[in-house]
């Protein structure tokens, strides 16, 4: 969502000073190992990237290419996702990122951005366990 609001927003501005802190709980899904949890929090992170490019692209008040630049934040996130997954639950979650298609969100207004959305696209497993932030 937060790239939707900073969107939305007629002012942004970023103060150094911390103010948001992170609590981790036992049992936290987020921050769990077990193979439940983790495929939990990949489908909930599948939904809300659906919901997103959606609300995105049905936002007539967002330009076009505003709406490249969250597409291929998003893209991004979600490869990042895939990064430490074992076996399994990587070729599950391969098989959801191509059927979206996120590769082709990807900005490629350079020669190592087409690079990468080229690897990506073609190699998405290669891409996601190599080069996946």
């Amino acid at each position: 969502m937060i790239p939707y609001v900073i969107l939305k927003a007629k002012e942004v501005v970023s103060i150094e000073e911390g103010l948001y802190y992170y609590v981790e709980r036992d049992h936290s899904i987020t921050t769990s190992l077990d193979y439940e949890k983790i495929k939990k929090r990949l489908d909930d992170a599948l939904y809300l990237y659906d919901m997103l490019m959606k609300k995105v692209a049905e936002d007539s008040f967002i330009q076009e290419d505003d709406k490249a630049f969250v597409y291929s934040y998003l893209a991004n996130a979600m490869l990042g996702m895939g990064k430490d997954l074992e076996k399994n639950l990587l070729k599950s979650y391969v098989r959801e990122v191509k059927l979206r298609n996120i590769s082709s969100y990807l900005l490629d207004d350079s020669i190592g951005r087409k690079l990468k959305k080229m690897i990506s696209t073609y190699f998405t497993t290669f891409y996601i366990k190599h080069f996946a932030k």
